[in-house]
Order: structure tokens, then C-alpha cells, then sequence
């Protein structure tokens, strides 16, 4: 790695680190839980909860540490939205931390402070890092993993074990983490340095440790003729143009993630994109500039053509988190003649916009629940989690064991409800290998259907014995002030035996 700078260039504008982390944490939670929470529960987060409530060593669609995050959390802390806001937070906020650190591997100083909070201004780390699910957590594990492979390319064992267990969680959260992984080695390949590090035990600690963590999900692959893979190939074979609106869609989103920090760059540098191409072009013969260029742009391309490869759909929230190291290329590109001014200015920007998110959350609340139609569609998950609740409690003294259900109504209502049931997820066994006929009849279940939903309701049935109780309910969701569309509901309650 390039050796470090003057003694003078390590002066930071004005940064407090912890300071900074809890202040990104306390105003992005206050954002979540003021805009976000004022709807429905997001079907990824209730799935990631009841996933992670059952501790499988994997899922139907994907590997499970992510879920185990979530699991783990709601432990220790009460099943409320706030804790979910504050989960959504700490992962961003982790990420900033990881990206200042793998930044720090490159440059110092200035320079370092200025590409970590062009990386704050992006939506990536406030607005989209809501939505906790297996993508979002990519938003910390990859800039931490990032930064323990810049320090595993000076040969250590204990930095190379180090970058395998991060590389060996990111890919137990989804096997997508195997194309930013591609990208480490492709940096890692054109270093003139690589025949060195290939002889140290880094790179063989770190495929050894990598391994070592994958192979309890990799037995289970083949104990339960890998879902997540059998998934995978359904969600493939998409025609050529559907995938060409894929392609331009994330590739659009990506341009849209990194506009504000390019187009300050551009400000402040009186550059712009021809300028920064012929940067490019003169420094591209630097090793430590090839690799910079190759981490921070190699995700991205990677992902693209390996959906085209695939037939398979592509968003731009996948790749949300593949940028860490992309405002600092732009700011290489750029070159900028007063590094500390810049600095500066950019803290600023970064500590406004973080501001801006408290202050501006309630307005924004308001206008989304006036004024959206997904805010007057809103299902009421939480008023149908009470009178569930209420209804199980006329029906039986009982603990309720499970909650089953369709279109992730049974996941939310297994958060929300005070006994944390499981959930009987589609009332199908293959995606809730944790339940089983005789547990139902033991713990006791109810069950959640639409009115409409005729294909629920005959699935609830099933499950139904001479003791079930019902019971059809209208509900709204109700959110300052304003009650959402009405929705119908068909209750069973199958008290245990």
C-alpha cells in the first residue's frame, strides 16, 4: 500500500469520530421511525424477523446470516418499530465506519474525511438503508470487508483469517457477495506485488477460514436440494429485452446513487467528465490507482453482466451498497486544488444532511400519508396484530404458538404479537421447515386471510378442527389522522390441545 503522507497532510478538517456515529445513528433512526414507520411493516424486514426467530442453517431464497443478525437483535431488544429503525441505522452508520477505514488504506488526512462524507451524502447510507433485508446488509459488510482485504495484500495470517470470515458472512447472507469478492481478486491479481502475497498465508488463511464458515450452510445445501439455488433458477431465463430494461434500470439507479458527490467533485474542481477520463487514461499505469478504480467500479460490472449471463432480474437496490470507494475515485479523477477547504465543506454537507433528516421527517410523513397512493393502500398490519390478539385471547388462555398466513401478513403479525409466535409461512412446510402438524396442534395457531384471498382461506381451512373459532373483521390502517383504505379479514383461531 502507498506509504503514508507528510505528517502535515494527516490534519483532518474538523471530525470527531464517535461523535459523528452516534449523531448519523440517532438522527437516521429518528427518520425511519417518523417517515417509514408510519406504514406497514416492509414484507422483508417481518420475513427477516421470522426467519431469524428460527435459526435454520439456511432459507428458502437465501443463505441465513443476515436473518441471524436480525434474530439475534430482537433478543435483546422488544419487537418494536423503533428497534427495527435503530437495527436499519447502526448497519448504515457500521458501513460509514468500514468505507472510512478501507478509504484510510489509500489516503489520509483531508482527502480521507472529504470521500467519507460524499459517501454520507448519498442515498445509499440514509434514505435507501431502510429496508433491512439481505441486500441492505451488504451496506456494512462489504466496506468492512473491503478494508480487511487492503490490509490482507500485505501478507498477514491473522488480516488474511480476518477478510475470509467477513468474505465467509457476506456470502452467507447471499451468494451475490461472490461478485465484489471476484472483484478482490481481480485487484488483488494485476498488483505487481501478486506473486508475493500469493506466497504469503493470507490469501490461504483466508479461502481456509472462508470455507470453514460455509461448510455448515453447505451441507445443508445438500441435505435440502439447495432452495435457495432452486430459487435462483426460477427467478432466471428472462427474455433479452426485459433484461435490457433491467440493465438500464440498475444502471440508472447507480448513476443516480453517485450524482451528488460527482457533481460536487465537479464544482469544486472546475472538471468534469472529459477531464476525469483523461486523468484516468495518464494514471492508469499506477498499480495503486488500477486498484482503486478496479474496487470501486468492478462490483457494479460484475453485477451487470452477470444478470445478463443469468437472465435474471436485477435492481438497483442490489447493488446499493457497492460504491464505498467511488467518491474517492472521483476525487482522485478530479484533483482538487485546496484539499482542506474541500474537506471542510463536505463535512458540513454531510452534518446538514444528517440534520436534514430529523428535521425535515415529519413533513415528509405528512405528505407521504396525504398524498401517496401506497400510503391510502397501506395494509393494516398493526390493527390486524390487535385484533388478532384480542380475538386468540376470547378463544384460549393459551400462548399463541404460530401465526400462518399469505403475502407476509403472517410474518408481521408474528413481530407485533405479544407472544412472538412463530410463523407458518404460505402454510407451506418447504418455507417453514421449523414447523410441523403436531406442533400446530400442541402450541396452537392462527391464522390471517384476506376476505378476498380464496386460495388463504382454503389453506386455512386445512388447518382447521371442531375447536377453531373465526371471525371476519374490517380494519384500516390509521396514521396521523388518516385512515387507509379498508381491508377484510378472516380470523381462525385453533386454540392448543
Amino acid at each position: 500500500m502507498p506509504e503514508a503522507p507528510h505528517p502535515a497532510a494527516r490534519r483532518p478538517a474538523p471530525y470527531r469520530g464517535p461523535l459523528a456515529f452516534f449523531g448519523y445513528v440517532a438522527c437516521l433512526t429518528l427518520y425511519i421511525v417518523i417517515v417509514e414507520g408510519q406504514g406497514r411493516l416492509h414484507a422483508d424486514m417481518a420475513e427477516a424477523y421470522a426467519w431469524g426467530r428460527e435459526f435454520q442453517l439456511g432459507y428458502n431464497q437465501h443463505p441465513p446470516f443476515w436473518a441471524w443478525i436480525c434474530g439475534l437483535w430482537f433478543r435483546f431488544l422488544p419487537r418494536q418499530f423503533w428497534a427495527f429503525a435503530l437495527l436499519d441505522a447502526i448497519n448504515a452508520a457500521l458501513g460509514l465506519w468500514g468505507a472510512w477505514r478501507a478509504i484510510g488504506q489509500f489516503v489520509k488526512g483531508d482527502e480521507r474525511v472529504a470521500a467519507t462524507a460524499l459517501l454520507a451524502l448519498t442515498p445509499c447510507y440514509s434514505i435507501f438503508a431502510f429496508k433491512y433485508n439481505a441486500n441492505i446488509i451488504f451496506l456494512s459488510l462489504w466496506p468492512w470487508t473491503l478494508f480487511l482485504f487492503l490490509r490482507s495484500l500485505r501478507g498477514g495470517l491473522r488480516d488474511g483469517a480476518l477478510f475470509g470470515a467477513l468474505a465467509g458472512a457476506m456470502a452467507l447472507s447471499k451468494y451475490y457477495a461472490l461478485l465484489p469478492l471476484l472483484a478482490c481478486a481481480l485487484a488483488a491479481l494485476t498488483r505487481p506485488q501478486v506473486r508475493a502475497y500469493l506466497r504469503s498465508p493470507a490469501p490461504w488463511a483466508a479461502l481456509a477460514v472462508a470455507a470453514a464458515l460455509l461448510a455448515p450452510h453447505a451441507f445443508w445445501l445438500i441435505a435440502h436440494k439447495a432452495p435457495p439455488l432452486q430459487y435462483l433458477s426460477s427467478q432466471s431465463g428472462h427474455g433479452w429485452a426485459e433484461m435490457a430494461g433491467f440493465e438500464a434500470q440498475t444502471l440508472l439507479g447507480a448513476l443516480e446513487m453517485m450524482a451528488l458527490p460527482a457533481l460536487i467533485v465537479a464544482w469544486a474542481s472546475r472538471s468534469g467528465p472529459r477531464a476525469w477520463l483523461a486523468t484516468a487514461r495518464a494514471r492508469a499505469a499506477e498499480p495503486e490507482f488500477r486498484m482503486l478504480a478496479i474496487l470501486a467500479l468492478a462490483p457494479l460490472a460484475f453485477s451487470l453482466v452477470s444478470a445478463l449471463a443469468l437472465r435474471t432480474r436485477i435492481y438497483p437496490e442490489m447493488v446499493v451498497a457497492m460504491f464505498p470507494l467511488t467518491p474517492l475515485l472521483l476525487i482522485e479523477l478530479a484533483g482538487m486544488g485546496d484539499m482542506r477547504a474541500f474537506a471542510r465543506s463536505t463535512v458540513r454537507l454531510a452534518a446538514a444532511g444528517a440534520a436534514a433528516l430529523a428535521l425535515l421527517a415529519t413533513p415528509v410523513s405528512l405528505m407521504s400519508v396525504y398524498g401517496s397512493a401506497r400510503a391510502m393502500n397501506s395494509l393494516p398490519d398493526r390493527e390486524a396484530a390487535r385484533a388478532a390478539e384480542a380475538f386468540w385471547r376470547d378463544a384460549t388462555a393459551a400462548p399463541l404458538g404460530f401465526v400462518a398466513g399469505m403475502d407476509g401478513l403472517e410474518n408481521s403479525l408474528a413481530f407485533f404479537l405479544t407472544d412472538g409466535p412463530s410463523a407458518f409461512i404460505d402454510f407451506d412446510d418447504r418455507l417453514s421447515p421449523w414447523v410441523s402438524r403436531g406442533a400446530l396442534a400442541q402450541k396452537g395457531v392462527l391464522t390471517i386471510c384476506r376476505e378476498a384471498d380464496g386460495e388463504c382461506r382454503a389453506r386455512a381451512e386445512t388447518l382447521a378442527t371442531a375447536r377453531t373459532q373465526r371471525l371476519t373483521i374490517e380494519l384500516r390502517h390509521v396514521a396521523w389522522g388518516h385512515a387507509a383504505a379498508p381491508y377484510r379479514f378472516v380470523l381462525s383461531a385453533t386454540p392448543p390441545l
